[in-house]
This record gives structure tokens, sequence and C-alpha cells, in this order.
């Protein structure tokens, strides 16, 4: 049986990252709202998020602010020995 994908975007700033979210295949894109631009606060995101068994996929700007945003999830993701990846457009 396939995972369930979800696909979800972040533009992240100083402060806070906006979140948008896609269901895997051609799912509808909605805004799922803006949380603290922290590590904790994208670890309860994710959390949140694979509550019902989803696979996760980032995807971000590659901007100033988003890139070491990347390396800190990296990190925790790969520390728990996860399944999500990223990507940066």
């Amino acid at each position: 049986m396939d995972k369930h994908i979800t696909y979800i975007g972040l533009d992240v700033h100083k402060e806070t990252i906006a979140v948008a979210l896609a269901a895997g295949g051609r799912g509808a894109i909605c805004a799922h709202g803006q949380i603290s631009n922290t590590p904790a606060a994208l670890t309860r995101l994710s959390r949140k998020l694979s509550r019902n068994g989803s696979v996760l996929r980032f995807c971000y700007e590659a901007g100033p602010c988003g890139y070491p945003r990347e390396n800190s999830q990296n990190r925790r993701v790969e520390s728990r020995g996860d399944s999500r990846s990223g990507c940066r457009i």
C-alpha cells in the first residue's frame, strides 16, 4: 500500500514561516497558517502533520532565510531516522 504524501511549502522570513499544504497527487493547495521561525515550531509542525502516517515533503524558496532552516530541519529528521525529505526552489 502506498503511503500518503503531504507536500509542505514554506515561505521563510526572519521571524515567521508561512505554511501551505498540498496532498499527494493533484490535490488542491491550501494555506495552513503561519508559525514562528524557530526549530521548535518546525518540529511541532512536522509532528502534527505526520500524525496520520503521511510522508512529508518540504519545499521552500532557497533564499537567505530558508537555507539555514533546511540544514537545521534535516539534522533533526536524520537524528530520528525519519523518511522526510526537502527541496529548494
